[in-house]
């Protein structure tokens, strides 16, 4: 009962031992917490009391133990609060005077400036003969500031510095360069766009040669030559009516033919109607009878010209030349 009651006693008397700061030195001192116990001492350790941000700092918890004793360390995984693990090993265990030497180490990286705090790790004993205890070492606190890790000098600054200028300065001569290709571009393409050739727009259909005679003949008709006595210039305009539109309806052409000789040559010639054949020959022979022998018709026959012409020209609306 008396060793139980010690137990509790001795496990609860933490005694902190942080060094001073000494005013001629440049950097802090060690800075540790221990934990006295039934059997053991356990000691948390720092190499510094202040610590250059991103600068890894060295963590070190030492457990001595009688060789009954029963000790179970912190693990990694428990909070560290502002510090984040990068490493943790745990040591082999050694023997020193007749007793067993705990040790193991982590490598923290710390996650603010300012005063920082290690919270109490978790420390689990058990004396022959009892049960479980817990004890808490006692919390650390380090100043961490906001300078140069202590592995980076002037030179190493200056050069990483020049390098972000760089690189940044790259950033903006490839995006000033990219503008202005696709600038070049659009320009080549607003160039290529004006001085290609256009398409020409399709031609006209050729006007229909049944409705051009058709048109001329309502013409003819109009001036009523045959009552003002022109009666061969009647005839003469009436045969080049109905040439143009031989050669346009059956797509003919003997341009080194006078009119009354293509004319009678399509009387004559079988790639023609017969229809068609009659009504220029019938026609020829009265044009000839005009202008040749003198022959003076009465108007109804001029007439009666014109109206032949007329119908077999408006019959060729509905039947594809041949």
């Amino acid at each position: 009962m008396i060793r139980r009651l010690q137990a509790g006693l001795v496990a609860g008397l933490c005694v902190l031992l942080a060094g001073c700061p000494d005013s001629g030195a440049s950097g802090g001192l060690p800075l540790q917490s221990q934990l006295l116990g039934p059997g053991f001492e356990a000691r948390l350790s720092l190499p510094s009391e202040t610590l250059a941000f991103a600068d890894p700092l060295r963590l070190e918890l030492e457990v001595v133990a009688d060789t009954g004793l029963l000790v179970e360390l912190p693990e990694a995984s428990d909070s560290l609060a502002a510090f984040l693990p990068i490493d943790f090993r745990r040591l082999p265990t050694e023997s020193r005077q007749g007793r067993r030497v705990l040790r193991q180490l982590w490598q923290l990286e710390a996650l603010d400036t300012g005063v920082q705090r290690i919270p109490g790790l978790p420390l689990r004993y058990r004396v022959p003969g009892d049960s479980w205890q817990l004890a808490f070492l006692p919390a650390l606190e380090l100043v961490v500031v906001a300078e140069l890790p202590a592995s980076t000098g002037l030179d190493s600054l200056s050069v990483l510095q020049a390098g972000q200028r760089w690189e940044e300065s790259n950033q903006r001569v490839l995006w000033w360069g990219a503008g202005l290709a696709c600038l070049l571009l659009a320009v080549l393409l607003i160039w290529w766009l004006l001085r290609r050739p256009r398409a020409e727009p399709p031609a006209p259909p050729p006007p229909d040669p049944v409705e051009v005679a058709l048109g001329r003949l309502r013409g003819l008709k109009a001036r009523d030559l045959p009552g003002k006595g022109a009666l061969e210039q009647f005839y003469v305009e009436l045969s080049s009516i109905l040439r143009g539109f031989v050669e346009g309806h059956y797509r003919l052409s003997a341009p080194k033919l006078t009119t009354e000789e293509f004319i009678a040559r399509a009387a004559r010639d079988a790639w023609l109607d017969p229809a068609t054949r009659q009504v220029l020959g019938e026609f020829l022979q009265a044009a000839d009878m005009v202008k040749f022998a003198r022959h003076d018709p009465p108007v109804s026959e001029a007439e009666a010209a014109w109206q032949t012409a007329w119908q077999h020209v408006a019959a060729a609306r509905t039947e594809e030349p041949s």
